[in-house]
């Protein structure tokens, strides 16, 4: 009897190993793995859910992913996603997801994706991804990204980035809150709130100790604000343009068409004033 039991416990993962190295593609409604080929399905199988203990390869997930380990979804994931390790989805992901390790998408997300270290999403964000280190996306965002380290979207952004640096290679529309930086390739249509600020052309408000753009249309409030061109309004304690065709209010402004006076005068209160008065725009 003992030699029987030893003579299953070694032919049946064999077995296992087989019928989904040489299965064909079915729907099963639950799927366990051990170890891949260790499990009930193979990798060309859809599944409603998919249960890992070590490590799996599943084609598609319909309801429920629970991941002990490694999770490799070849498909679509559709429905709530929950692991320990790493999750790999090769295709479209929609619904929720939360990773105490990693979450990577080879394609678009449309959901919320948390994880405890970082989100990778090789396609567009639809809905929010938030995580303990960082968050890259490498297409457009529409929504939100929270992070306490980074949040990088590869394209254009729509809604919310909050973190200690922010970056957006193209335009952004919203709300980007950082401690450190703001960065924002082309066109900025929101608000800018951190320590350094900068952004192609800004539309909105940049405010922070240092503002920088190229094109100035909008508001720029800080101790430093640079434009190349402005036509909005800069109010700090320094504003720099080179061409100044807005309202520069601060302490000191400067342009490269400003003209620069030297005034010496005397008045009841001191018996001689010497200084430079400096005349950007009609300011």
């Amino acid at each position: 009897m003992f030699l029987n039991i030893v003579k299953k416990a070694i032919v049946f993962p064999f077995i296992f190993i087989a019928l989904n190295i040489y299965g064909q593609s079915e729907y099963h409604a639950i799927n366990l793995s051990a170890f891949y080929p260790v499990s009930i399905s193979n990798e060309n199988d859809s599944v409603g859910v998919n249960i890992n203990l070590l490590y799996s390869r599943i084609a598609q997930v319909d309801y429920f992913n629970l991941g002990l380990g490694a999770t490799f979804i070849e498909g679509n994931m559709n429905g709530v996603q929950l692991g320990v390790g790493l999750t790999y989805i090769n295709s479209v992901f929609n619904g929720f997801s939360f990773t105490l390790g990693g979450n990577i998408h080879n394609n678009d997300v449309n959901g919320l994706d948390a994880s405890f270290l970082t989100n990778m999403i090789l396609g567009n964000l639809n809905g929010g991804a938030i995580s303990g280190v960082f968050n890259f996306v490498i297409g457009n965002v529409q929504g939100f990204q929270i992070s306490p380290f980074f949040n990088i979207a590869g394209r254009s952004a729509k809604g919310l980035q909050l973190g200690n640096a922010n970056i957006v290679a193209k335009n952004f529309s919203g709300f980007q809150l950082a401690f450190v930086f703001n960065f924002t390739g082309l066109k900025m249509n929101g608000l800018q709130t951190a320590i350094a600020n900068l952004a192609g052309k800004n539309y909105g408000v940049q405010t922070g100790a240092v503002n920088v753009t190229h094109t100035q249309k909008g508001l720029q409030f800080g101790v430093f604000n640079k434009a190349v061109v402005s036509t909005g309004v800069q109010l700090g304690i320094i504003n720099y343009s080179v061409k100044q065709k807005g309202v520069p209010v601060g302490l000191i402004n400067i342009s490269d068409d400003s003209k620069i006076h030297w005034l010496n005068y005397v008045s009841n209160f001191a018996a001689f004033n010497s200084g430079i008065k400096l005349t950007s725009n009609k300011f």
